[in-house]
């Protein structure tokens, strides 16, 4: 359910922090539709619910022109709403409920919603569950046909068939994975990450708990997972707990985010033979940094020359240069996030901004990216939203005749 919060005659840009009272109390009653501009983007911020004032997921439209973000909307009644993945046909959202348990406990479960561009509306088609505890990652395939889930707490991965109208059915099959490593979070499996090959036909899962991202093949036609004696999986340095990868978008070149060790590691991967040896593994903290720190997100710019990795306790976002023919990554420089705890952060489908999710200082923080350095500048434009995790985008259609 979405609790429409805007109206027409509040239209204004919001400039430093935005108030959490105003977006749970302006009456829906008021409210109307938002005018679409081709430069707007639908940004989507997911929470953790649990624990403070959060209600669900936060809908704003961002004005790239202005560089201002505007309240829509929330889509309530969804527990622990910490990673959403967009329909590649942009018209439908998922959510994972991350509820924690035992590892056979099945009281995870994952939301569809089907996003209406005319009102900017989001209402929930269905909810269905992952068979396993804890899911905590998601993603769609290309063609739209499979949604896939990785459970830390369950240690395995799910798949779910999806309908033409992109309502989730529910899960056909829970694979589980065994193996662990040497840090004391290792004791067991923690599947972290899934995620989709450039051809659509191989899931690569990131395992915290195995050091490993393994690589199961997909059936289109019954979301079926399985693997394959010739598809090498990516075996990462012990201890290092793989959490998050990206996939370059014209390179055969794979970088993986290491929670345990605050490392990135690359590999190389084909679709006739998997991941390649470790090419390289190199440090996101500053050489001179001692205290604690867990590494999260992961993201390349649309353009393949930038790579960026998100540093929680050095509070950061490690900037590198990524070699267009080795794929070797040169670290430039980090970034504070201007908060604590940097979960999640997200590229705008431009290229030109990144928002960054700091879920202990309860904001999202905004900034411009320079295409030539990769270099970061904050925008005075900031969030104050509840213990925020996840942010996607989604570009708003232009309006016939708009």
């Amino acid at each position: 359910m979405l609790y429409q919060i805007f109206h027409k005659s509040l239209f204004f840009p919001i400039i430093g922090c935005l108030s959490l009272w105003f977006i749970s109390h302006l009456s829906a009653q008021n409210s109307t539709a938002v005018t679409a501009n081709p430069t707007d983007q639908l940004v989507i911020i997911g929470t953790y619910t649990d624990k403070g004032n959060s209600e669900g997921i936060y809908l704003f439209r961002f004005q790239t022109k202005t560089e201002t973000l505007d309240p829509i909307g929330i889509i309530g009644e969804i527990d622990n709403p910490s990673f959403i993945a967009v329909h590649p046909g942009k018209h439908t959202l998922y959510a994972v409920s991350e509820v924690r348990g035992s590892i056979h406990n099945e009281g995870g479960s994952v939301s569809a919603y089907k996003v209406h561009f005319d009102s900017l509306q989001a209402t929930l088609l269905n909810k269905v569950s992952t068979g396993c505890a804890g899911p905590c990652h998601l993603t769609v395939d290309k063609e739209g046909q499979n949604v896939f889930v990785a459970h830390y707490t369950g240690g395995a991965v799910s798949s779910l068939m999806l309908s033409e109208e992109g309502r989730l059915e529910a899960s056909k099959e829970v694979i589980h994975h065994e193996g662990s490593g040497p840090h004391p979070r290792q004791k067991e499996p923690h599947a972290h990450s899934v995620n989709m090959d450039p051809s659509n036909r191989f899931a690569l899962v990131a395992d915290l708990g195995m050091d490993r991202v393994i690589v199961y093949a997909r059936d289109s036609k019954t979301g079926h997972l399985e693997t394959t004696e010739n598809m090498s999986d990516a075996i990462l340095h012990p201890g290092a707990g793989p959490r998050h990868l990206a996939l370059h978008p014209t390179k055969p070149f794979v970088y993986v985010i290491n929670e345990l060790d605050s490392t990135i590691s690359l590999f190389s991967f084909a679709e006739a033979s998997g991941f390649s040896a470790e090419k390289q593994i190199i440090s996101t903290l500053p050489a001179n940094f001692k205290g604690k720190n867990a590494t999260a997100e992961i993201k390349i710019s649309p353009t393949g020359k930038f790579l960026y990795g998100s540093n929680r306790g050095h509070d950061s976002l490690a900037i590198y240069a990524i070699d267009n023919e080795t794929g070797i990554l040169k670290l430039n420089k980090h970034q504070s996030t201007l908060g604590k705890n940097p979960r999640n952060f997200e590229i705008d489908p431009t290229g030109n901004y990144l928002f960054a999710a700091n879920q202990d200082s309860n904001d999202v923080s905004l900034f411009r990216i320079d295409p030539q350095t990769g270099d970061l500048t904050p925008l005075k434009t900031k969030l104050n939203i509840p213990r925020p995790v996840c942010v996607k985008m989604i570009p708003i259609p232009a309006k016939e005749g708009s």
